[in-house]
């Protein structure tokens, strides 16, 4: 697996929909964006079938192991 492979990180999806909610917040400091990030996570917290969508896009199954870590450990 690549170092860095955003198509199998789940969290990048979360983010992604985070990133397009903020795009037009014309934010006075810091402060404000803090507050409107933690406004956004906090509702997606509640919806999971956003998140559940989120893990569907990389293939993913919660509980698996990545195949890569599987066939190069496995002696035989």
């Amino acid at each position: 697996m690549p170092t860095y492979a955003p198509d199998l990180n789940p969290t990048e999806g979360i983010w992604s929909l985070v990133k397009r909610d903020l795009g037009n917040l014309a934010a006075a400091d810091l402060g404000q964006i803090t507050r409107a990030v933690k406004r956004k996570l906090k509702m997606l917290q509640y919806r999971s079938q956003v998140i559940d969508g989120c893990f569907a896009e990389t293939g993913l199954r919660f509980g698996e192991a990545p195949l890569a870590a599987t066939s190069v450990f496995r002696r035989g």
